[in-house]
């Protein structure tokens, strides 16, 4: 768990997660920060690097900078099994909770 004089490092937090997109294309965009201008909520870009990882594990260096405290699937192939999708389209859709506070 790294900290910086006792705060989050959030100099560090932004640059591994790409937290702020500079070059938001407004006619054609496709990330996330468009909708919240120009700045992408950690929560998503966490998901969205998940789904890019096919997995926690791989995140799992750049997710001690966020907390100390965090659980993903010990299963992860059959959470990204594409066979294992209900869906009827093939794409997988995630649904993520937010329990607590922030």
């Amino acid at each position: 768990f790294k900290k910086k004089l006792g705060k989050y490092d959030w100099a560090r937090i932004m640059k591994d997660f790409l937290i702020i997109n500079e070059e938001v294309q407004l006619k054609n965009p496709v990330d996330y920060s468009y909708v919240y201008n120009g700045y992408s909520p950690l929560s998503v870009k966490i998901v969205d690097f998940c789904m890019d990882a096919k997995g926690f594990a791989p995140l799992e260096s750049k997710l001690k900078y966020v907390t100390s405290k965090y659980k993903y699937p010990l299963n992860e192939k059959e959470l990204f099994d594409k066979r294992s999708s209900h869906n009827s389209s093939g794409k997988k859709i995630i649904l993520v909770f937010y329990i607590g506070g922030c």
